[in-house]
């Protein structure tokens, strides 16, 4: 039962999650969702696109959203 509990909790937490991101970067459902899973996956992201799409602001969106900083490379 707890573990089922523990699912949930993560399952809200990344739903809102999602939501913030949402917010924040409009119509970029997949790339938000696709970004979240690689993230809890520990895994690699490489954004790629045009100048203008809003990469930089979803991967600062993304570190608020996280608790951390931001910082261009």
């Amino acid at each position: 039962m707890n573990h089922d509990a523990n699912l949930q909790e993560w399952r809200e937490h990344a739903l809102r999650m999602e939501q913030a991101l949402q917010r924040v970067i409009l119509g970029q459902p997949r790339a938000i969702r696709l970004l979240l899973i690689a993230v809890f996956a520990r895994g690699h992201v490489l954004l790629e696109g045009d100048v203008g799409v809003g990469k930089t602001t979803l991967l600062q969106a993304l570190a608020r959203v996280l608790g951390g900083a931001f910082n261009r490379v």
